[in-house]
């Protein structure tokens, strides 16, 4: 009866034995309500007829290293798959924080996953809404429908996250169109598409985005990087040599 009620991950303590670690389980009656209601109410905060796939959250989630006990903001968790994906997959639940603007969704993620600081408020206002301990995290995770938001909304919420991420910190985003939901450029991001999940419905891509100047200063700082840095200038100096070598020869 236990087993039935609750989903469970399995994890290793320090002494290597295994340990059965409890996940509230979403309910799907209520869950289906919620996420009907509101999309009565307002479709275009939620941009899907139906709650994301398990299989899509769990996609995200391998796009993260949860080895590392990173700390994870998810934005725009709705009735919570991606929240459930993250602990599922082993992440702590003191490591994640989650912002929901919808009161009546903020009320359903805290029912179901009490041990979570689940916080009702906007995505653009992060360092107000976080714990005082939480100056910075090293992963977002965006279920928020940026495709029908205004740029202007979109460059308040991208740079309320930036603000609170590491240098070396990014958001993952999913969509469910064919090109990137954020103009990344207009917002001085970079950005990969990390694939697609047709197990979903519509199928859906996920995205990563970044800050070019905190990742492209630590490829400079490689032994790799600067190794080719050196063997291009080598090139280009054999070049001028050989160059040379054949002008003095046509003269000749």
């Amino acid at each position: 009866m236990a087993e039935s009620a609750a989903w469970f991950c399995l994890a290793l303590s320090t002494d290597g034995i295994p340990l059965m670690k409890p996940i509230s389980k979403i309910r799907k009656r209520d869950e289906s309500l919620l996420f009907l209601k509101q999309l009565v109410k307002n479709p275009k905060s939620l941009g899907a007829l139906v709650p994301s796939s398990i299989v899509l959250a769990d996609f995200m989630c391998r796009h993260i290293d949860l080895t590392q006990n990173p700390r994870i903001i998810e934005i725009g968790a709705g009735t919570g798959r991606f929240t459930q994906a993250l602990l599922k997959n082993g992440l702590p639940s003191e490591n994640l924080c989650v912002v929901e603007i919808d009161p009546a969704m903020c009320a359903f993620l805290q029912k179901n996953f009490p041990d979570i600081y689940i916080v009702n408020g906007n995505a653009n206002q992060l360092s107000d809404l976080l714990p005082e301990t939480w100056t910075q995290a090293d992963v977002i995770v965006s279920g928020i429908p940026m495709v029908n938001l205004s740029f202007h909304d979109q460059h308040q919420i991208i740079q309320s996250c930036f603000k609170i991420l590491t240098p070396l910190g990014s958001l993952l985003q999913f969509t469910y169109g064919p090109l990137s939901p954020l103009p990344s450029r207009k917002l001085g991001l970079r950005q990969k598409r990390l694939g697609h999940v047709l197990l979903n419905f519509p199928p859906a891509a996920v995205w990563k985005y970044w800050k070019p100047a905190s990742h492209e200063s630590r490829q400079k700082r490689s032994p790799m990087n600067r190794l080719k840095h050196q063997g291009l200038h080598q090139l280009k100096r054999l070049k001028k040599q050989s160059l040379k070598v054949l002008r003095s020869h046509e003269k000749n």
